[in-house]
């Protein structure tokens, strides 16, 4: 440190202002299209599926299953396939048959004319009827029943037995019943057939007889399992085509994207074989399908890079759940903007698509829809396209999943900048929209839990930088009333310029003027308002420890501050002499302290914001507005020295030299009838004392300081200000003074004028 007068410790800077205007964020800047060549080329007057195979050379594709056959039939819908074939083995066992197998078989040789007789058996029910086979015959269907067991117990009666076949189900109209071979009379319900026959009955034993029974009228094929049908049921079935499976390209996002549903033809089985024991048939079913797209495969190759890139972008890697949602929610609203579908050049089918949002970002709601769906679902958050009504119009929005719960999202109403139907709360929701049937089914709500709250996280709201004793940043943040919330143990963690983190706590008192947003400080000092300050709160939410974030600069906010229209005068020319003194002290404070203020190795961000081109031709102005410090000094002092410590914490340093074999008192005082301002006095070296003045606020940098130090001759009397240290160092008589210097210390002086102003005109506003 150069040795004079006043020696000057500037490690740091001053303290400064206190207006809080809102925060304005920065528009995310407009993302081009990806290609002006690749599908945009395609979009005008262009035929979706003219490049498509024709009907006889359609791709034809082979499933191993039926879960397969989904598979095949999505892969080649995500391929924009405008026809193709997907054909599945399958199984047709003669399950059906049961139906008709006989639940009991009752003979009776007393009562020709009875349904039922119980006078012939121990039993009267059968026990291991089985099909033996079928056959399938010109008039019907024959089914050879075994291993039916009858008791009977009397001997001498007529061979001519009468058989009573019970059916578990009822034999439908049109089909007659026959008997081995003998027309078989059916009763009223049609469960029991009953014809005469040759059976025996001299015997006690036990005897195991078979029977057939000919449906006639049945064919085979009525009684198959249907799986044609199943499988135009099956396709016909939203669920089941186009499950929820969160592949951000599959589930809501490829049924929203096929124009109305795809024309499905199942085509008839074709056998390729029987199984004799199993009763088993083999065939292979195809399915053909035709289907229109809002889009081409090479525009969906293009929503993936895109989407891909504006993700990176958006970095959201270091986000939370919500910060995620709402970059992508802003980005969507934002950029896209809405078109009619009859309006502009583009084909009105194509705006339903997430392509025409993202690329030429002109969409209807549904386009809107599914880009927020995809770029959701590929972030990794849940998300659901919705349809109904908005406001009595046809419409389409999204839920999306944030924590345990579902919460309601329309982009479309929230285009350019609104968050009002953003994460809002289902019953409010629903004051204005009206979803389709499925989306209000007891399964679809069980499935897809929604809060009726509107989902209001932490925030940070607004900056400002501090006119006190020391320099600071202040964030505001908004702590909502949300359930599952728990600030007490709450804190913000600074770091500036990348920096050890500096933790603050919640502190429920500390809040703006009317109580609705609470506030953390960062103190920095003069060569750090150029550096990132970022904030990270920390809060739990159910338990969860989330966090949000937010980096800001006190020359953002000072730039920002020097042109709004709604602060005073004062308050902007106090913003750019603060810019002025931060950019004109950085080079003298890397002069004296060695750092590098510029380039890669910079140890601070370089101020780019200030106002004066200098200050070198107003020194003499400077120096004629600053009057001599007032000395009225004892014979036990030998002279005085002054210095500025203008680190966060800004203070005057006085040094009191004495005789080397001076052994007395040294105390230090200031004039209490004067200020109150508290002194502290330390022997420094042999005959040389030091005595601190703190917490000088900017607006006191003027302010004359009557300092009593008081040694064993008296009462010496020193009346200094900050600004003492400027004419020192401007002064001619200073030689060792720079240019460096002399630039730091004229911004000094004209912030410390306006800070002056800006208390003056605070204090008569």
């Amino acid at each position: 440190m150069k040795k004079r007068f006043l020696s000057f410790l500037l490690t740091a800077c001053m303290a400064f202002s206190a207006v809080q205007p809102a925060v304005v964020a920065a528009n995310a800047p407009t993302v081009a299209s990806v290609s002006e060549d690749t599908p945009v080329a395609e979009i005008a007057g262009a035929d979706f599926n003219e490049n498509l195979a024709g009907y006889d050379d359609i791709p034809e594709v082979r499933a191993a299953d039926r879960d397969d056959f989904l598979t095949q039939y999505r892969a080649l819908l995500v391929q924009r396939a405008g026809r193709f074939r997907v054909t599945v083995p399958l199984e047709a066992k003669m399950r059906s048959l049961e139906e008709y197998k006989p639940a009991s078989v009752v003979f009776n040789d007393e009562d020709f004319n009875s349904w039922e007789s119980s006078q012939c058996f121990y039993y009267d029910i059968p026990v291991h009827i089985a099909i033996e086979r079928y056959e399938e015959h010109e008039d019907g269907l024959l089914v050879y029943l075994q291993n039916i067991t009858s008791y009977h117990l009397a001997a001498g009666h007529s061979d001519q037995q009468s058989i009573i076949v019970t059916f578990p189900e009822r034999i439908p109209d049109g089909i007659d019943i026959e008997i081995d071979g003998m027309p078989a009379k059916l009763n009223d319900d049609r469960t029991k057939a009953k014809t005469i026959g040759n059976y025996p009955t001299r015997t006690h034993e036990a005897v195991s007889i078979n029977i057939t029974v000919k449906f006639i009228g049945l064919r085979k094929s009525d009684i198959m399992d249907e799986n044609p049908n199943l499988f135009n049921q099956l396709l016909l079935s939203t669920n089941d085509v186009f499950p929820h499976n969160r592949v951000p390209y599959e589930g809501d996002y490829l049924r929203h994207h096929v124009d109305g549903s795809p024309d499905i033809s199942v085509q008839d089985p074709v056998e390729t074989g029987f199984d004799e024991v199993s009763h088993t048939y083999h065939y292979d079913l195809s399915v053909d399908c035709a289907a229109t797209y809002y889009s081409t495969y090479d525009m969906e190759e293009g929503v993936a890079w895109e989407i891909d890139r504006v993700l990176d972008e958006l970095d959201l890697g270091s986000k939370s759940e919500y910060e995620k949602i709402k970059a992508i929610h802003d980005y969507i609203c934002r950029n896209t903007e809405y078109q009619y579908p009859e309006d502009g050049d583009y084909p009105p089918m194509l705006k339903h698509s997430a392509y025409s949002a993202l690329i030429p970002k002109r969409a209807v709601c549904d386009g809107y829809a599914n880009l927020f769906y995809r770029m959701c679902l590929q972030a990794g958050i849940d998300a659901r396209i919705v349809f109904g009504q908005g406001q009595g119009d046809s419409h389409a929005w999204n839920i999306v999943k944030l924590g345990d719960l579902y919460y309601d999202v329309d982009c479309t109403w929230d285009v350019k900048s609104s968050t009002h139907y953003f994460l809002m709360g289902h019953s409010e929701f629903l004051e204005y929209h009206t979803p389709r049937q499925e989306f209000t089914e007891q399964a679809f709500l069980e499935a897809y839990p929604m809060s009726e709250t509107r989902y209001s996280p932490p925030t940070f709201e607004t900056a400002s930088v501090i006119l006190g004793s020391k320099i600071g940043l202040n964030m505001m943040v908004n702590l909502p009333d949300t359930p599952g919330f728990d600030y007490e143990n709450s804190y913000v963690e600074f770091t500036v310029n990348g920096g050890e983190p500096i933790r603050q706590d919640y502190d429920p008192l500390r809040t703006n003027r009317d109580g609705t947003l609470f506030k953390f400080t960062c103190y920095v000092n003069a060569v750090q308002m150029a550096d990132d300050i970022t904030a990270v709160f920390h809060y739990l939410d159910n338990g969860e420890e989330k966090q949000i974030s937010t980096t800001y600069t006190i020359e953002q906010y000072l730039r920002a501050l020097s042109i709004w229209s709604n602060v005073s005068e004062e308050a902007k020319a106090l913003a750019k002499a603060t810019a002025d003194y931060g950019y004109y002290v950085q080079p003298y404070l890397g002069m004296i302290n060695n750092w590098e203020y510029e380039g890669e190795n910079a140890a601070h961000k370089r101020m780019s914001f200030h106002n004066a081109a200098g200050y070198m031709d107003k020194i003499d102005e400077i120096l004629n507005s600053i009057d001599l410090p007032g000395v009225n000094k004892t014979s036990d002092i030998r002279s005085l020295g002054l210095s500025l410590r203008l680190d966060s914490d800004t203070a005057m340093e006085l040094f009191i030299y004495t005789d080397s074999d001076y052994m007395g008192t040294v105390r230090a005082a200031v004039d209490p009838a004067v200020d109150h301002k508290e002194v502290t006095v330390a022997k420094v070296s042999k005959g040389k004392y030091r005595v601190v003045i703190s917490n000088i606020d900017a607006a006191s940098l003027h302010k004359k300081f009557n300092v009593v130090v008081t040694t064993d001759s008296g009462d010496t009397t020193v009346k200094v200000s900050a600004l003492h240290y400027v004419k020192a160092a401007l002064s001619s008589t200073n030689p060792e003074a720079t240019d460096y210097e002399k630039q730091a210390m004229g911004a000094l002086y004209y912030y410390a004028e306006a800070a002056k102003a800006y208390a003056a005109a605070q204090a008569n506003a």
